[in-house]
């Protein structure tokens, strides 16, 4: 008896609130905060940022997570945040760029980034008093000078495991992911002699 409890509340913790129809409105408020990985401050090269696409498949293109039955199956309820997935993960690759001293302009880039979000999950490994959850977030870059050639490209991963006895909500979840994300960014080298740092 005592283990059925014990399991029933760990369904509970780590499953989303509220039924699985419902979508939930979260603020993901995404800063990049930590420490860059790399400093690009010798790259001659002036990049803008533009607007990443978002090739998940969802119907709603703020939704991060939809929520998923007992049985496993995906519903239409989750969680959505205050804009498009993409648009987060675009300001987080921003940020990150600035945090790392690279020269970000609006207009007369030398340079082109963009970006096309793949996929955004996590699964859950049930534990007795504790689960731990394994997230990922997959999206293909493209640097490109002014007049289209590809100087570089690639698919990056982001990914984060956070284990306790209760889930940090969906929102902490995929911050951590994208930290991660950009990071890995940062420290790519392929992406550094594309932007020529010395």
């Amino acid at each position: 008896m005592r283990q059925l409890l014990a399991l029933g509340l760990m369904v509970v913790m780590w499953s989303v609130s509220g039924c699985a129809l419902t979508v939930h409105d979260a603020r993901v408020d995404y800063k990049y905060t930590k420490a860059p990985a790399a400093d690009f401050s010798s790259s001659p090269e002036k990049i803008r940022v533009v607007n990443f696409e978002d090739s998940r498949g969802m119907d709603n293109p703020r939704m991060i997570t939809h929520s998923q039955n007992m049985y496993g199956n995906t519903m239409s309820g989750g969680t959505q945040a205050e804009k498009p997935v993409a648009e987060i993960v675009r300001d987080g690759v921003a940020q990150s760029l600035t945090a790392a001293h690279t020269r970000l302009v609006d207009a007369d880039p030398s340079l082109i980034l963009s970006g096309d979000v793949m996929e955004y999950g996590y699964t859950v490994v049930q534990g007795f008093w504790t689960g731990t959850a394994n997230t990922k977030l997959m999206v293909k870059l493209k640097l490109a000078s002014k007049s289209g050639n590809t100087i570089w490209s690639d698919t990056l991963l982001g990914q984060a495991s956070y284990h306790g006895a209760m889930s940090p909500g969906e929102v902490a979840l995929f911050q951590l992911t994208l930290d991660d994300f950009v990071e890995r960014l940062q420290k790519d080298e392929d992406f550094q002699r594309a932007l020529h740092v010395q």
